[in-house]
């Protein structure tokens, strides 16, 4: 599931794929979706995707063929929000009442090194 957080995410995904096959119409949480089937060298991925005119994942089943026992991962999205408000201070660093702040030592030049 690492690959939605890429920028490309398709390309990273598609980089292994050998094979989709449309399994057809199903649903997800009462909602019409395509399922279709990826098939890759170690991995296969069936995915459910919304049926509107922006295609958005909703379920995902992932089958780690390689692995004893060929384990899957399922995960089932929703509230997509591609537009997200969030406060500046979100990422604003703040130590714990505990904490200490530690000295770093500048880089050292790699041309000095022996």
């Amino acid at each position: 599931m690492s690959n939605l957080a890429a920028n490309d995410p398709c390309a990273d995904l598609m980089a292994d794929v050998k094979q989709i096959i449309f399994i057809g119409n199903d649903m997800v949480n009462r909602e019409p979706m395509y399922h279709l089937l990826l098939i890759g060298s170690d991995r296969d991925y069936q995915i459910w995707v919304t049926q509107d005119a922006t295609p958005l994942l909703r379920k995902a089943i992932i089958t780690y063929k390689t692995l004893p026992g060929s384990p899957q991962y399922t995960a089932i999205l929703s509230d997509w929000n591609f537009k997200p408000s969030t406060p500046a201070d979100t990422f604003t660093f703040q130590p714990g009442s505990e904490s200490i702040r530690i000295e770093l030592l500048p880089p050292r030049d790699n041309q000095s090194q022996p």
